[in-house]
């Protein structure tokens, strides 16, 4: 019998239930790894300006400066509960490390991989934003090429596979006979698993397979036998030819028979590390069937790794265009778009500037979709036409160039260089705009044209919804915040009904029943202060502060989630009727009855937050304190901010930038040689400049 007793964690880190917190640390983390490959080109710049001036060397404050940005966004992403990204990080951050170690290793092509790794990341953590199915595997290319920096021992792309296999166990096969770990049958391993390595040999790994299901209900403990089950199915793989004849899939093979020598010197302990890349092999092969694979079949179900996708680990997928050049170019669309409108209008001034706008628009759509030139030559054509023509732009035309400009738009959004669809539809539009600038008439819309515009439709209007509640919650919170500081003064309360009445309608609108039950008590809360005298103590004593400030901080999450979650915001908010307060989920394992209320420090100094940034505060602040005298250039990367339970409010990303390098006293290396002990000083020195700030902050 298999045991199919799942854990809960996930394979893969994406799709995460709630992007709330990955949505408000983004940019600033986009900030950190802009600044951090700023440092370190600036340091390349300078020691290559050193060596040509034969003056001294360079000093590395620069790539200490890398490097406490890449630390600080590792916490951040491990916050969030991006673990896979975050050890891509934290490869960056050994590279730079290793570079403050030894610069005359930082030169302008390492420079390059860092900043390479940080392209794909931030097009990685874009892509979970916007809910595609993109695996971090994907980011092995860029993982490999700094950990390869940073001369780490392991490299492997099941480093980047999060997938907790401990309990679960996989039964041995059935009428196979028993083998034991014996001298004998270790040669046998060790001639086989050298034949495997050394030419590929399908029957070599065939046979292996056969040893090892033998050796499987030889075993005396369960996970002996799961190790040698799941053994089993990775040789078959290789028989099979499912898994690539790579380095990483033989020192597989190699590495099975040092853990094979273990157990014949009586030695129980299986290898965690290995099991996990065997299975993540298991994931790797595709096209197993019962007859000729029957123990992989059996590994796979056992595990569920049918529900996972393969991940070509080879395919530089992410990482091969400057996210800022997406950034300007999207700008360029918006920009060529609004002076379209007022050209096609009848605003003859535009001419000029709407042919240049184009003309940036085919820039950026040969730096990032080069099959598109021929579209980026229509569009430049068809500005240029409607710019000389002395009778204006031709409705047909008009039309035509706003469609193309409304698909680029779309596309530039959630943008994909993979997307096949792409290239064709780019096609299509191309040969649309020449078939108008002829003079024939205008194609009726295409299906996937009008999907579009409704799509575009629906996101602007849902934007338009969401600043409008914005601007609404901002009004109420703070003709609230100036009750709560005065509560004699109540006109400033007439405001914060109006706000909540207009935010009422929105929210029934949109089907946020639990919102709207949430301003509806809140509203009735201020109606009855409106109506009798408030006594600031007794108000304080009945939480109806506290209970107004948490409610408007859950709300203030909701409308942020609609602008990329609107689904998700009607789950992961509930009202509870018994404290009156809106609670929000977060997607993960935090009950209603669990959820800790924000307390504010002092009523004088009250101003609505985040719930549960007090506790994550202080918390925080414990932490920095007990690690203030420790040396921050260690070698072994750090936790940062891991006071913080993912399931807990995250710390606002301001914090997160200008807080200090917590470093956890398991993790740190051995102190450095007294060669490096003024510099050491020098960085403590720095370490309580920053922890000054961070305490600041945190009060």
């Amino acid at each position: 019998m298999l045991d199919t007793t799942r854990t809960d964690s996930s394979q893969t880190d994406a799709p995460i239930a709630d992007l709330g917190p990955l949505a408000w640390v983004f940019e600033e983390l986009r900030k950190s790894l802009d600044a951090a490959n700023k440092a370190i080109k600036r340091f390349v710049r300078e020691s290559e300006k050193s060596r040509n001036n034969d003056l001294e060397a360079v000093d590395p404050s620069s790539l200490r400066v890398a490097r406490q940005q890449l630390h600080q966004a590792v916490g951040a992403l491990e916050m969030v509960g991006l673990i896979a990204p975050a050890q891509v990080l934290r490869a960056m951050e050994a590279a730079v490390q290793r570079f403050v170690r030894r610069p005359l290793v930082c030169d302008e092509d390492a420079a390059s991989r860092v900043e390479r790794a940080s392209f794909a990341l931030i097009e990685y953590l874009e892509a979970v934003l916007n809910n595609k199915p993109v695996h971090p595997v994907a980011l092995f290319v860029q993982y490999r090429e700094v950990q390869e920096l940073a001369a780490a021992e392991r490299i492997h792309p099941a480093d980047l596979w999060s997938f907790d296999q401990r309990g679960i166990e996989v039964a041995p096969p059935a009428d196979t006979p028993p083998l034991n770990c014996d001298a004998p049958m270790r040669s046998l391993f060790d001639r086989l698993v050298l034949l495997v390595v050394k030419t590929n040999s399908s029957a070599g790994a065939q046979q292996l397979a056969k040893f090892s299901a033998g050796l499987s209900v030889g075993a005396a403990d369960s996970r002996r036998k799961t190790f040698w089950r799941i053994t089993a199915a990775y040789f078959e793989a290789v028989a099979h030819q499912l898994l690539p004849d790579d380095v990483y899939v033989k020192r597989a093979a190699s590495r099975i028979l040092m853990q094979f020598a273990s157990f014949a010197q009586g030695q129980n302990q299986v290898s965690e590390v290995l099991l996990h890349d065997l299975l993540f092999f298991c994931v790797q092969a595709r096209g197993a069937t019962p007859a000729s694979t029957p123990n992989l079949v059996a590994v796979r179900k056992a595990y569920g790794l049918d529900a996972v996708q393969p991940v070509d680990y080879q395919l530089a997928s992410l990482g091969r265009y400057d996210p800022t050049i997406l950034a300007q170019a999207r700008k360029r669309i918006n920009s060529a778009k609004e002076s379209w409108a007022l050209y096609s209008g009848g605003d003859a001034s535009r001419a000029r500037q709407v042919v240049d706008q184009f003309g940036l628009i085919g820039d950026s759509l040969l730096k990032l979709h080069p099959a598109s030139t021929v579209l980026a030559q229509a569009l430049l054509k068809a500005a240029d036409q409607a710019a000389h023509d002395p009778a204006g732009v031709r409705p047909e035309l008009a039309m035509e160039v706003a469609t193309t400009t409304l698909y680029l738009e779309a596309a530039f959004e959630d943008f994909d260089p993979n997307d096949a669809e792409m290239t064709e539809r780019t096609q299509a539009l191309a040969e649309r705009l020449d078939h108008v600038r002829a003079g024939a008439s205008a194609q009726p819309l295409e299906p996937w044209m009008e999907q579009l515009y409704r799509r575009v439709s629906d996101r602007q209007t849902m934007g338009s919804v969401v600043g409008e509640l914005k601007a609404s919650l901002g009004e109420a919170e703070k003709s609230l915040d100036q009750f709560f500081r005065a509560p004699n003064e109540k006109g400033c309360l007439h405001v914060a009904v109006s706000q909540l009445g207009q935010m009422r309608g929105v929210l029934s609108v949109l089907g946020l029943d639990q919102a709207v039950q949430t301003v509806v008590r809140m509203r009735a809360t201020v109606d009855q202060m409106l109506d009798t005298e408030v006594d600031k103590d007794l108000a304080r004593e009945a939480g109806t502060f506290q209970q107004l400030g948490n409610n408007l901080s859950a709300l203030s999450f909701l409308v942020d989630m609609l602008n990329y979650q609107p689904m998700l915001a009607k789950k992961l908010f509930v009202f509870d009727h018994d404290k009156g307060e809106l609670l929000p989920l977060m997607g993960r394992s935090l009950a209603p009855e669990a959820a800790q209320p924000f307390t504010p420090p002092d009523f004088e100094d009250f101003v609505v937050g985040l719930p549960n940034v007090a506790d994550g505060f202080q918390q925080v602040v414990s932490q920095a304190h007990q690690t203030r005298s420790l040396d921050s250039d260690v070698s072994a990367p750090d936790e940062i901010l891991t006071a913080s339970a993912p399931d807990q409010a995250v710390v606002p990303v301001g914090l997160v930038a200008s807080a200090p390098v917590p470093v956890d006293v398991s993790q740190a290396a051995p102190a450095a040689s007294a060669a490096t002990a003024s510099e050491q000083t020098a960085e403590d020195n720095e370490e309580d400049e920053l922890l000054d700030i961070f305490l600041e902050e945190a009060r």
